[in-house]
Formats: C-alpha cells, structure tokens, sequence
C-alpha cells in the first residue's frame, strides 16, 4: 500500500516532466483562464522524483490539506474548477476562493524561489566615531530560480505566467508546500498564518467560539484523564458549543498538584493556572483547526508569568511529547502531529476519570464555598460531568469525517487521510538525502549525479593550484561523490539550502 512504502525507489529514475516542462504546461493552461480572474490561481508541482501513481496518490491528501487552511464553507474536492489536475504534473488551485491568496504569495520554496537581500546597518556618530546599534537583513526581491528555466523560451514561458497570475509566485513543490504550511514550528507563513490566528482569542473567533455565549447555553461539558499517550501529567478537558459544532480543550499542568490536581478539581477552578492547553476547534468547512496557546500559569525560563492566550507554535516538550514520531523529533507540531496521532475520526477516545470513578452526583460543602449560589453550582456541575461525553465526541467525529469525505471527493476516510498524512511528513520532514536521492531531483542517475560533482571539483581543484579562484563548491554535497562506506547523507533542510547552487554548478557539465 502505498502508506506504506517510499514513494520512489532508490537508484530508479521516473520518467517524470521537469520542471521547465511543468512551467510551459501551467503558461498554457494559465492562458485558458478569463483574464479577469487568472488572478486567482496558484499551481502546485510534482516533485520530479515523485512516479505517477505517486502523484495521483497524493492528490487527495493535498487536496484535503488545502481546505484545512481554509476557512470558507464551500468544498472543492480534486476535479472541480477549483482544484484541477493539470497536464502530467500540476494541480491549479483557486487560492483565492480558499482564502489565502496574499497569505501564499508570501511562500519561498527553497527550490523555485531565489530570495535577495541587502544589509543595512544602523547607528549614529560620536564625534567622527561610528557607533553601530543594530544590523538589519531585508528581503530586497523573491525571483524565480534557474531550476525552472532551461533557456531563453523557458524564462518567458515563466514571465509569462508571472504576469498572467499577478504574482512572483505562480507555482511551489507540492511536497514542500505540504511539510511547509502543515505546521508553524520556523515556518512564516505556516499553519497559524494560513489559517489567520495570532493568539487564543483569533483561535476562536475563526473557530465560531464565544466562551460567554457557549456558558450561557449552559452546555459545557468537562471531564479529566488520568493517562494521556502524550503527557505524564493527568489534564483536565472541557468541551463547549461552538457556531459549527464543538470545541475541545486540554488544560494540562508540568506538577499538578492542590488546587491544580485535573483529578481533584471540579468545574471551572480548574482553569485558574493551568499553564498550557492544546485545542481542537470546527472551521466552517467542519474541518479540525489546532492550536496550542499559553495558560494563566505560564512562565518564562525566568520563571516570570507571561499571560494566557499567546500562541505556541511548538508545544513546549516538558509538557507534551510526540511518541508515534518517527525521528529524533519528539515535539508535537499543532496541525500534522495532531492529524497523524488523532487517526481515526480526528479525535482520539477519552476515558473520563470523573465520570467512571463516582458512582454519585458530584456533591461538596457548596455553602461554605458559594454560599446561596450553592443549588446553582451543583446544577452546573451535573450539567458539566454527567452530560453524555461520549455522544458529544461521537457527534464531532462524524461531523469531521463526513468533511474528509466531501473535500477529497469521496477518495479518503478520516483514517487514510491521517496515515497519508503521516506518509508525505515522513518522507519530506526525516528525508536522508543520499546521492541517489540528489540525483532524482534533476532525473538523473546516481553514476551520472557522481560523475558530475567529480569533474567540477576535479577542475577546481586544477584551476586553484593554477593559481585562479577555483569553484565554489558546497561542503554540504561533497560526500554525495562517494560510494559505500565514505558516502553520508545529509537532512532534507541541508539539502534546501543548497539544492539551487547544486543544480547551477552541475548542470553545464557535458
């Protein structure tokens, strides 16, 4: 099953489009458009080591993830108007109908985008003195980049397109646009950005909560677990209507303890100083959007309290881990390590402490606490702890896998979405970039990828003892010209960073 395998195999080259050729596809494509709203479109490529069923694979996934960073209603599954397959390896995507034209201009795909900047350094004089106080690093202009022109008619097929969209950025790498904007960890525009969420209180507004009108529906309902598979703390969890359907709550603590034990304190006391909360609120589409926000009892390293609200864009690992990963990475990313853990239905089952250890209503000395609000309180108390979990729970599930079924056209299941899900992360985030792996990118063989690096670096060699400047070559790749035991991969963000000039310093060699 294709979740189960690489979506290539090694030292097999697929006959697979470059990426020039994917520009003349889309600048043909992008012609048949009403010129009044070409505007609107944006195009995902095919990585060039992707086979062709990988790329039909894919495609659902994709699609699924496009409209979890969107916060329109409508669905557009794979073969609609607004996302449709084009040519042997591009998808056109109505960004602007998803909600987030401007928000993917901004993207820089370390493959097509080729980023400039300029230094500036700021100070005053002291006397004939400069004084220097801060320097600055500005992006001067994006450019397309070499890889996807292989000549004159390329760059203004690519020109062409460029003007047609209106943008600088008319297409991205499928797979890096996935593992980019399916997280927010070192990632601007990523997942929260998409989405449009800052904090807590944007979280809920894109969401459809409101806390004061949710309370006054009285429908609020809260329970605790004593073992969680991603924490070591017991936390507390709080279910409240939302506009589409409900949202859910962790209130999670490093020591409980007191008056801050999830398994001790009943009602809304729980929430005085809880220090972190993963959330799980309903886009209007009934997609999941995931956020993790600071509690009232965070603190800084310096153990300064530092405000409930703000956004994590990593839950922090003394709290929470990642146990299913895959890598060295233990960290849960709100957005892709929520999907992949969630699985089925897109949230996991809840066994409540409260609710299977008392037997009884939930009773206590309520007059000496509440005084005459005491018949309130345990009223509200029934209404949070003994309203059926389970139904609610359920309810949400099949809300959201009847949207996995409606945005990828019937393709995927709650279930294969994740572990698809879980697959295209795996193969992008922990990448081992070996020579053959380099070489695919360009579609060629690993003898020849080898054959390439030597000569240049044979003649570098050649021109510095002649006394000349030699050529740069990255240290990065050098290891890419051995076999066997000298040869060492290097991470998928090493390979980023110097997969343009690779491609420039290789690709004249006859």
């Amino acid at each position: 099953m294709w979740t189960t395998v690489a979506l290539c195999v090694l030292g097999q080259i697929p006959v697979t489009p470059s990426y020039p050729d994917l520009v003349r596809q889309a600048r043909v494509d992008a012609g048949k458009l009403p010129a009044a709203t070409s505007y609107r479109y944006r195009y995902l490529a095919r990585p060039r080591r992707w086979t062709d069923k990988d790329w039909t694979t894919a495609i659902p996934q994709i699609v699924v993830h496009l409209h979890q960073l969107s916060r329109s209603s409508l669905y557009y599954p794979p073969g609609s108007p607004e996302i449709r397959i084009v040519g042997s390896g591009l998808l056109r995507v109505n960004v602007y109908e998803l909600g987030y034209l401007e928000v993917f201009d901004k993207l820089a795909d370390p493959y097509f985008t080729v980023e400039e900047y300029k230094t500036r350094e700021w100070g005053y004089y002291r006397g004939k003195e400069w004084v220097s106080t801060k320097t600055t690093r500005e992006l001067v202009r994006s450019a397309p980049s070499q890889l996807l022109m292989d000549g004159p008619a390329d760059e203004k097929a690519l020109l062409d397109l460029q003007e047609m969209l209106r943008t600088q950025t008319p297409l991205v790498r499928a797979d890096w646009f996935e593992n980019y904007t399916i997280a927010s960890e070192n990632r601007d525009p990523g997942y929260p950005e998409f989405l449009g969420f800052t904090d807590e209180k944007s979280f809920a507004k894109i969401t459809g909560f409101d806390k004061a009108v949710s309370k006054a529906f009285t429908f609020e309902v809260r329970d605790a677990v004593s073992r969680s598979g991603v924490t070591l703390q017991p936390r507390a969890i709080v279910r409240f209507d939302s506009t589409g359907a409900g949202i859910w709550l962790t209130r999670d603590f490093l020591l409980p303890k007191d008056d801050t034990d999830p398994l001790e304190v009943v009602g809304d006391d729980i929430e005085r100083a809880f220090q972190a909360s993963e959330q799980y609120g309903t886009l209007p589409n009934r997609l999941f959007a995931y956020g993790a926000f600071t509690g009232p009892g965070s603190k800084d390293d310096a153990g300064k309290l530092i405000g409930a609200g703000k956004l994590q864009r990593r839950v922090p690992e003394v709290l929470a881990t990642n146990n299913v990963s895959h890598s060295n990475d233990k960290g849960i990313h709100p957005g892709v390590s929520c999907i992949i853990c969630h699985g089925k239905g897109g949230l996991k089952d809840v066994r409540p402490w409260f609710r299977e250890v008392i037997d009884t209503p939930i009773k206590a000395d309520f007059r000496l606490k509440y005084g005459v609000d005491a018949e309130r309180k345990e009223k509200e108390l029934r209404q949070q702890y003994q309203s059926d979990l389970l139904d609610l729970l359920n309810g949400d599930r099949a809300r959201y896998e009847a949207a996995i079924r409606k945005a990828s056209g019937g393709a995927l299941t709650s279930e294969t979405f994740a572990k698809m899900t879980e697959t295209l992360w795996d193969l992008y985030e922990n990448a081992e970039v070996d020579t053959a792996y380099a070489a695919a990118e360009f579609g060629w063989t690993a003898a020849e990828f080898r054959r390439r690096l030597k000569f240049m670096m044979d003649y570098s060699a050649t021109e510095i003892e002649a006394g000349r400047p030699g050529v740069e070559i990255p240290a990065a790749i050098g290891s890419l010209r051995h076999e066997g035991e000298r040869a060492q991969k290097i991470g998928i963000r090493q390979w980023e960073r110097v997969v343009q000039r690779t491609w420039l310093l290789l690709r004249g060699v006859k």
